[in-house]
């Protein structure tokens, strides 16, 4: 966080209430946001360009704090909301506390805003998403609210939709910075006792009763809140039957979209590495070099990129879901079946934002107060499918079946379909078992207010689904780029001895074929575990190389299984078989396959990420090899068991 002596722009407010859209829109940045708590879990820091009254640019530090419900923290973001803002406002130089408020919840915005203004000095007080409150038919008082605050509080207005009143913002910000430059009373600064816990719901209680009138006053409403076309249609949204019955559909769809929609884009790209490997190998001169770009680098990235159209088309899903509001109605639905099986209410965001990554999943448990539903739940986040396992799935799915569609439904969507609720299963099935042994488990209930139904914004929506797309390419091509390297010298070099009957060195001629090399010496080491599971050496170097990132599975096979000239990887796949006629990938080893991925803990960041947020080696390394075992002990379980009963 900024140290120095230069002027910053502090913005906090409840959870939900659009602090993080309108820091995007002051820094020019894009962090994530999204319409449920949770998301923002670290303070975010940017810089502002505002003109001083004479005309001089500022450059302004400007943070971005987690939301909080008071002062009194009861969760980590809370902790560290309360501590960042302690620290920032220690700080020398020019500052300005903006409270960013959400209009359309005044009876828990004045209350939080009463509460702030005991121990901070609050510059400027941005009402956001007005434009939504307006259609609501809400109209501010001025007058009203000024008999309640008194005249000091600066109030400027934001529709996160357009640009029409960020102009106004950054004057009001100019004008708070300069005439607050002197401004050091901060009572928070100088600390205060924390009430217990009996006596603090108590008195938040009774002062959130008291504001029921003021709010009514200051923000009247000229319609009826339950005539309202959003307030109809979340009487469907959140029903537990047809509420329910929407969210499968929605996750019905999405699933066959993911495969009609990216079988062309998807053999472009196949085409497109094809030739580009054909006519790298015949440009460049006879050698290494060009077997390693030809055969290694450009397969390997092959077997990655053309997995990006579908990873795209569910980036894409998540965040219109996220812009439209749908996810919170979403969390909200899940939150009844969550705690049926002992799980916190507030870890259904970190559960279903696991599906796209479980590293910030892990990081948005700290909005979980208590500490061992916080654990069960960063625990189980990895047994989500995460978009990492999207390129594995796809590429054994397509090889365990044929594209056939029945009443236009495709079987290959819905067998994806299938992985992630199994996913889901699994996790809430293991949060269930770990909060019968853990001690002090409890019970926890979810606290969140629904955001308003929106048309999601194109241009945001897209930069959510670029974002994501960019670090999936980035993060998995550095290690691919990292891994194809390697294996193409492992498979290009082999054990040699002078003494055939003397132990092996390092031999660095090439070998005459890849069984001779030190990718197949190594292999073979390791084949007596994935035997068992349906697998052969090679098999046994794509698992292993996943342990980096499971992305790599893909590309590892096409490095070590290079289809020829004018074939598909996939189709290349489907076809090899082993000398006695038994097909490599038979269908017993693609649902071992597919077993081994849905329940493996293939991700070191996921685990460096646990670890940091536990403070512990003891819980990742118990949740790494845990899994690891399950995954091995259940795909060799599926593969001995389905080898007689299904068809190679």
């Amino acid at each position: 966080m900024v140290q120095d002596g230069r002027p910053r722009i502090l913005l906090t407010g409840t959870p939900n209430s659009g602090k993080t859209t309108l820091f995007n829109r002051l820094t020019g940045l894009n962090h994530q946001t999204a319409n449920f708590p949770g998301v923002t879990t670290a303070v975010a820091e940017g810089r502002v360009r505002l003109m001083s009254k004479d005309g001089v640019p500022w450059d302004v530090a400007c943070l971005d704090l987690p939301g909080i419900y008071s002062l009194y923290p009861d969760t980590p973001d809370e902790e560290e909301a309360v501590r960042c803002l302690r620290h920032a406002l220690a700080l020398p130089g020019p500052q300005c506390v903006v409270f960013v408020a959400d209009p359309t919840t005044p009876q828990r915005t004045l209350h939080l805003l009463q509460h702030l203004l005991r121990y901070v000095h609050i510059h400027l007080v941005v009402f956001n998403f007005w434009d939504v409150a307006e259609k609501e038919g809400i109209r501010f008082d001025e007058k009203a609210f000024r008999a309640l605050f008194g005249d000091a509080l600066r109030i400027a207005f934001h529709n996160p939709r357009n640009h029409v009143h960020l102009r106004q913002i950054r004057k009001a910000l100019a004008e708070a910075l300069e005439d607050g430059t002197a401004e050091r009373s901060h009572p928070l600064l100088h600390g205060f006792s924390k009430p217990s816990p009996d006596v603090r719901i108590s008195q938040s209680t009774r002062d959130f009763n008291l504001f029921q009138e003021p709010a009514q006053r200051i923000f009247r409403r000229t319609l009826p809140g339950e005539s309202a076309p959003v307030s109809r249609l979340d009487r469907i949204l959140l029903h537990p039957v047809w509420g329910t019955l929407l969210f499968i559909t929605s996750l019905f769809l999405i699933f066959q979209a993911i495969f009609s929609w990216s079988t062309y884009p998807m053999a472009a790209i196949e085409w497109a590495f094809r030739h580009l490997g054909l006519w790298l190998r015949g440009t460049m001169p006879p050698g290494a070099l060009s077997d390693l770009v030809s055969d290694g680098l450009v397969q390997g990235l092959s077997g990655i990129f053309v997995f990006v159209p579908q990873i795209a088309f569910l980036l894409l899903f998540i965040a219109g879901m996220e812009e439209s509001g749908y996810m919170a109605r979403a969390v909200a639905l899940m939150d009844r079946l969550m705690r049926r099986f002992g799980l916190s209410g507030r870890s259904v965001v970190p559960l279903l934002g696991g599906a796209a990554c479980a590293v910030p999943s892990i990081l948005a448990t700290r909005a979980i107060p208590h500490p061992t539903r916080r654990l069960i739940t960063l625990l189980v986040i990895p047994l989500m499918s995460c978009s990492a396992r999207l390129p594995v799935y796809t590429m054994l799915i397509g090889l365990l079946f044929p594209q056939q569609t029945y009443w236009g439904l495709d079987v290959r969507g819905l067998a994806l379909m299938g992985m992630y609720v199994a996913g889901f299963g699994l996790a809430v099935g293991a949060a269930f078992l770990l909060s019968r042994v853990l001690p002090g488990a409890g019970r926890d209930y979810l606290i969140m207010s629904l955001p308003h139904l929106q048309r999601p914004k194109i241009g945001v929506v897209l930069a959510k689904t670029w974002n994501g797309l960019k670090g999936f390419i980035i993060g998995a091509g550095k290690i691919i780029l990292l891994i194809s390297i390697i294996l193409w010298g492992l498979m290009r070099y082999g054990p040699g001895t002078s003494d055939p009957s003397g132990p092996a060195v390092l031999n660095l001629r090439p070998v005459e074929a890849v069984d001779q090399s030190w990718a197949a010496f190594l292999g073979r080491a390791i084949e007596p575990a994935i035997e068992p599971m349906g697998g052969d050496w090679r098999i046994g170097i794509a698992i292993i190389s996943s342990f980096a990132a499971r992305e790599v599975f893909s590309g590892t096979l096409a490095t070590l299984f290079p289809p020829p000239p004018g074939v598909g990887l996939r189709a290349h796949l489907g076809d090899l078989r082993y000398p006695d006629g038994r097909r490599v990938f038979s269908a017993p080893a693609c649902i071992a396959l597919l077993i081994f991925y849905a329940l493996a803990l293939q991700c070191m960041s996921t685990v460096a990420t646990v670890y940091h947020e536990t403070r512990s080696l003891r819980w990742p390394l118990l949740q790494f090899l845990t899994l690891s075992l399950c995954a091995w002990v259940a795909a060799v379980a599926a593969y001995q068991l389905s080898k007689g009963l299904i068809d190679f």
